[in-house]
């Protein structure tokens, strides 16, 4: 069984798929601090389908861990990659570590996909360009 619909006859909706979740995260995130552990200045980009919103518990572990979740430095019009039930969210995201951060980056959400019907997928597509010294 899924996850119940945002606004269906359960509330708060009921999200078993938030346990699996939270438990790749905690991978990525053992993963990201051991090698930022072992060197600070790592170029880390941990980037996908996430499927979970910028203030969910997992990505909030990751950001904790000092890593940038590029849509959150977009607009928050712009601040999107899926639509779901008349909701526009950020479920797919990129998240750089201080080193890149610190250095030359472009980002975007390209949305072409989310806000119509024929969609060659359900989720926008990003673009990230890193320049290194």
């Amino acid at each position: 069984r899924g996850d119940d619909p945002t606004f269906g006859r359960f509330q708060p909706p009921r999200t078993p798929s938030r346990v699996p979740r939270g438990e790749q995260t905690a991978l990525l995130g053992e993963f990201a601090r051991r090698l930022l552990d072992s060197d600070p200045n790592a170029r880390l980009v941990l980037a996908g389908d996430f499927n979970d919103t910028e203030f969910s518990p997992p990505l909030r572990t990751l950001q904790n861990l000092g890593l940038t979740d590029l849509p959150a430095t977009l607009p928050k019009a712009q601040r999107y990659t899926y639509i779901y039930q008349g909701n526009a969210q950020v479920l797919d995201h990129v998240l750089l570590s201080p080193s890149l951060i610190a250095g030359s980056y472009d980002y975007d959400i390209v949305h072409v996909n989310a806000e119509f019907a024929d969609q060659v997928s359900d989720h926008d597509p990003q673009l990230v360009r890193l320049t290194f010294p």
